[in-house]
């Protein structure tokens, strides 16, 4: 099927609108993501400030505790006299006012005397920092203990301005419920990391990937602090490293799904998209539908119906446009065309016509030098007769006979005055009647008989059943006229002419044949125009280029066919539209023969 363009426009937009309409769905949801990201990624850098407030607060609350408890006489005295049972109630109390998890006390020699932690296995020599020299400062840190973090902070007990009696050591255990009171006030999952191995975290299933252990050590060290976006299988996260204490291999991690977080916003946001870009595009698709079939499409038709019209020759109908845009320019150009084309076309005929005149003009003089020259041998032989007659020569007898050649003769000056007179006319007009037109032609037939039978050429008329036809009946005996005076001209004795009417749907055929010599090749074509005569000793070779005309005017069309020794055969075709009632057969088995 063949779309109109007008269609093809509208094919066209719509594929566009809907690849637009993905393509700006997939950007502005690519859009939304990166805004999404950005937020979280922001929201887990506050995260992250707010898990280094959170252990600053814890610090300030063991110092706060630890100050308190350095500045009781009774643990002093505890501590300076090594008395074990004072100071582990005084840890004891100490310990229940701050809520630490871990506290350890050691005299000046670095012996443990007094100790209380939570419930867990924390052995001394799990205590490094116990045999080491404290600073006369307080010093904070973190410390993987016997599989858990502890955030401790360390104190040496002085006697006076800077005796040491002993050492302490506080700290808070890094336990899951601790994590997961972070993980609320973060919104992210946390990770407690030591030597590249999780080893506390608030989602098993993250805390169980090899993944996240990976990740976190191919994190960017140049980059502190910086949110990572990484992919742990089929899901994206957000990571943020946040070390724990300068020098130790401890830090804790925050990590964010960001599908987890993504996914539903991102599905909202879509089906709003999604429905807002059909709605769009299906709006845009019919004002565009209503726009190229009110504007473009009848435009265009009206301009292709326009462009047949031409082609076809039909260009008394004027294009009025539609529009004052480019069709409706287009349009105009097609009309000034069209009345550019009908200027030419009454112009290119009446030049046609000057050129057939002057043709026409140009030929009657080479006629009239003909006809001087033809009109030479009759004016001879009537001068001849008249002598003849004059001094009574042959007698009696005779003068019939001259007087007969001075008739054909003089009749003979006649029929090439009027073939050049008609020819030199070129009248087009015609003198319609209906006519029976079996019994005009047969009458016609006959008056060519006696001389045909005189010759001894048989001459020969079939027709079906009679027919009533609308005619110029002189000129289309003119016409017969010529063919039979043709074909006359040009047999010998014993030789045949049939005439025979033929019809079908379409035209009326009348066929005259001979059995003669027929015309040459190199004449054949020619035939019908004027000056061209073969076998015929006189005339002016303008007889059937007249009759060509006269069945030409009636709508007709004269041919001719012929074989080398085989005769001519012309057929006269009349238009079927011609005949008035009466129509024949169309096929002639058996006719009128005569």
């Amino acid at each position: 099927m063949r779309l109109s363009i007008g269609r093809r426009f509208q094919l066209f937009v719509t594929g566009t609108i809907v690849i637009g309409a993905i393509v700006v769905f997939f950007v502005v949801r690519g859009v939304i993501k990166r805004e999404y990201t950005h937020h979280f990624s922001q929201e887990i850098e506050t995260a992250d400030l707010v898990l280094d407030n959170y252990f600053e607060t814890r610090f300030a609350l063991l110092k706060t505790g630890i100050d308190i408890l350095l500045s009781d006489p009774r643990f002093l005295a505890a501590v300076a006299e090594g008395d074990p049972t004072t100071a582990q109630y005084e840890v004891a109390d100490f310990r229940q006012v701050v809520q630490a998890d871990l506290f350890v006390i050691a005299d000046e020699t670095g012996r443990v005397f007094a100790r209380d932690h939570a419930p867990g296995r924390i052995t001394i020599d799990s205590l490094p920092l116990i045999g080491s020299r404290y600073e006369h400062e307080q010093k904070r840190m973190f410390s993987y203990l016997d599989g858990c973090v502890y955030q401790i902070l360390t104190a040496p007990v002085l006697l006076g301005a800077s005796q040491q009696a002993g050492r302490l050591l506080v700290g808070y255990r890094i336990d899951d419920d601790l994590l997961h009171r972070l993980k609320q006030l973060t919104g992210s999952e946390i990770l407690v990391v030591s030597q590249s191995r999780i080893v506390a975290s608030t989602n098993v299933d993250v805390s169980s990937s090899e993944q996240v252990v990976r990740l976190a050590a191919q994190l960017d060290q140049a980059k502190p602090r910086a949110v990572h976006t990484r992919a742990l299988g089929s899901e994206d996260y957000l990571l943020l490293e946040h070390r724990l204490g300068a020098g130790t291999d401890l830090s804790v991690l925050l990590v964010r799904s960001l599908d987890a977080q993504l996914q539903p916003a991102i599905a909202n946001i879509s089906l709003y998209l999604i429905v807002l870009t059909l709605a769009a595009s299906v709006l845009a698709i019919l004002m565009i539908y209503r726009y190229t079939a009110a504007k473009l499409t009848a435009a265009v038709d009206r301009l292709v119906d326009a462009a047949g019209k031409i082609s076809a020759g039909h260009l008394e109908h004027p294009i009025t446009p539609l529009s004052d845009d480019e069709l409706g320019y287009l349009a105009t150009c097609f009309d000034n065309m069209r009345r550019t084309l009908l200027t030419n076309r009454e112009t290119i005929a009446r030049v046609q016509e000057e050129r057939i005149q002057a043709e026409r003009l140009a030929t009657i003089g080479q006629l009239a030098a003909g006809i001087i020259h033809d009109f030479k041998s009759p004016m001879t032989a009537i001068s001849l007769s008249v002598e003849a007659l004059t001094h009574g020569l042959g007698g009696e007898a005779k003068r019939a006979d001259y007087c007969r050649n001075i008739k054909n003769q003089v009749q003979r000056m006649v029929n090439m005055t009027q073939d050049l007179l008609d020819y030199a006319h070129g009248n087009k007009s015609l003198q319609l009647e209906d006519v029976p037109l079996v019994e005009t032609l047969r009458r016609q037939v006959d008056h060519h008989r006696e001389r045909y039978d005189r010759q001894r050429i048989g001459l020969h008329y079939e027709a079906p059943a009679e027919f009533i036809a609308a005619i110029d009946q002189h000129k289309i005996r003119r016409v017969v006229d010529n063919l039979l005076n043709n074909a006359f001209e040009a047999l010998s004795p014993g030789h045949a002419v049939l005439v025979r009417i033929l019809c079908n749907p379409e035209h009326v055929e009348i066929h005259v044949t001979d059995d003669g010599p027929g015309i040459p090749p190199q004449i054949l074509a020619d035939v019908f125009k004027p000056f061209v005569t073969h076998g015929k000793s006189t005339g002016t070779g303008l007889g059937l280029a007249i009759s060509h005309k006269i069945v030409a005017d009636h709508g007709g069309e004269l041919s001719v066919s012929s074989a080398e020794s085989r005769g001519a055969h012309f057929i006269m075709r009349l238009p079927a539209s011609l005949i008035r009632h009466g129509s024949p057969a169309s096929n002639l088995n058996s006719g009128v023969t005569a």
